[in-house]
């Protein structure tokens, strides 16, 4: 790998950009973009011309990071000396993930909690008394440390990164082993922070609230639960279905979008029948077009198919149809003998509809089939169809 020595001159612009490291802040990925863009040159300088390896460098960095602005200088100076002596990236990933945590906390403590409140309290001290240096100390003060403790702190990580790049080279398997395990503990506690998973408090059964009971098991329940149903889904996923068997799954998520738009779009067009808008509704309409998707899509024209992807409809609009006219009639309080009379006459409905329904949609899709098979949303006679 390309190298060339970085200098102090480096390092000084590499500290004023980091200034902007909460530009571009996003709700994704916090920091990340600002972080990066800090060490951008250094980057260029270490691997030149080699833009493959200038890409992965900066990919290493685009990821979620939450730190306090003045200590992410130490982070930045340790990634790049790491990056210049040519370290796994993983490791330096590992120990940005494990250190950004402690060290937002560490600068915290002293920026925001200890400096900045005591030079804070002196010049409102001076502001009271008409004294216009009060102001004028506090921008100073806020100006020249924001500068000159971020050139210390990225010359402070930039050396300890390069004295100890020997003995992480030496114990790099050990390293990486414990700052994953660090890593892990901080996103892990960051997730009652970031994930707000939590039934309304006015969802009661038997006067008793449903986020209660969670609750009296474990605050925060909820919210871990749903992060590691994300993780099952996504090992799951990156297992059930590889790379060439994705195409199909991003043709279901295009189709909860569109039904998502539709939704949306339809009830501002139609003024909702003079009904305010609820979110249910929507979510009905997403299930029931990933329902026909999934029995439909690339799949061969079947009376069979129509018939259960409209009945699996039917059930869906009678449950949860049934169970948003309750909470809207309730005030958000959830009553059963409400949804199961709304859900009786709406079973009924549905199950006369059904037979009627399937007719006109066999009929209407046999007349669409030439132009569905030359998009590729139903396969052509014995090419590319999905089994019976």
């Amino acid at each position: 790998m390309a190298s060339n020595k970085i200098t102090k001159k480096d390092l000084n612009e590499m500290a004023v950009r980091s200034m902007a490291e909460q530009c571009c802040f996003s709700f994704e990925r916090m920091q990340a973009v600002g972080f990066c863009y800090g060490m951008t040159k250094c980057f260029r300088k270490i691997h030149g011309d080699n833009n493959e390896e200038m890409a992965a460098a900066m990919a290493n960095n685009l990821d979620f990071i939450n730190t306090e602005p003045h200590m992410a200088a130490i982070l930045q100076g340790l990634i790049v000396s790491m990056e210049e002596a040519g370290q796994n990236r993983e490791m330096i990933h590992s120990l940005k993930t494990g250190l950004f945590g402690p060290l937002a906390g560490l600068g915290d403590a002293i920026w925001w909690y200890t400096a900045m409140p005591i030079i804070a309290s002196i010049c409102c001290s001076l502001a009271t008394q008409n004294n216009v240096l009060g102001p004028i100390f506090y921008i100073l003060f806020w100006a020249l440390t924001a500068i000159f403790s971020r050139i210390w702190f990225v010359r402070l990580g930039y050396n300890a990164g390069v004295s100890s790049i020997k003995f992480i080279g030496d114990n790099a398997a050990y390293i990486s082993k414990a700052a994953g395990i660090l890593g892990v503990m901080v996103v892990g506690g960051l997730i009652p922070s970031y994930v707000s998973f939590a039934f309304p408090e006015t969802l009661v059964i038997s006067s008793v609230s449903v986020q209660g009971i969670f609750d009296s098991i474990m605050p925060n329940i909820l919210p871990l639960g749903f992060v590691f149903l994300l993780y099952w889904l996504f090992k799951w996923f990156d297992k059930r279905y590889p790379q060439r068997r994705r195409i199909p799954i991003f043709g279901f998520a295009v189709c909860l979008l569109f039904a998502f738009a539709e939704d949306i779009l339809s009830f501002f067009l139609t003024g909702g029948g003079g009904y305010p808008f609820f979110p249910g509704y929507t979510l009905t309409t997403m299930l029931g077009v990933l329902t026909y998707a999934l029995f439909l899509y690339r799949a061969p024209l079947r009376v069979w198919r129509i018939f259960c992807a409209k009945l699996v409809t039917n059930v869906q609009n009678v449950v949860l149809g049934a169970l948003w006219i309750a909470i809207l009639n309730s005030n958000g309080r959830f009553s059963l003998e409400a949804w199961y009379a709304s859900a009786s006459l709406s079973a009924v409905k549905n199950l006369i509809m059904l037979p009627v329904q399937t007719v006109l949609l066999v009929l209407l899709l046999r007349a669409l089939q030439p132009a569905l098979q030359r998009t590729g949303m139903l396969p052509r006679q014995g090419a590319g169809a999905r089994p019976d």
